[in-house]
């Protein structure tokens, strides 16, 4: 994994376990069609640290699984070395 990220002085896994608490105490909220009704709820249900094994097990919430389903239908797939190459901030495609 290190080599797909880049070299960061070995704390790729504490980088990882800082996101993923970022993710435990981030909320979205679902807006339904009739926009009468909307429920809040954090991205993740749980995440599981293994220790001495580097690695991590997300359990997203529950409501986000119909969401998440339609992705693959609705987005292009991106190799993870070139979804961590990419930082934020805008971009100018070539036409």
């Amino acid at each position: 994994m290190q080599e797909i990220v880049g070299g960061n002085n070995g704390r790729i896994y504490e980088q990882f376990e800082s996101v993923c608490d970022r993710l435990l105490t981030r909320m979205l909220e679902l807006r339904y069609d009739d926009k009468l009704e909307r429920v809040k709820f954090n991205w993740m249900h749980e995440v599981m640290y293994k220790d001495g094994e580097g690695r991590i097990t997300l359990r997203f919430h529950d409501r986000l699984k119909p969401l998440l389903l339609k992705l693959k239908e609705r987005f292009s797939q991106i190799p993870l070395k070139v979804v961590f190459k990419l930082r934020g901030g805008l971009c100018n495609p070539v036409v």
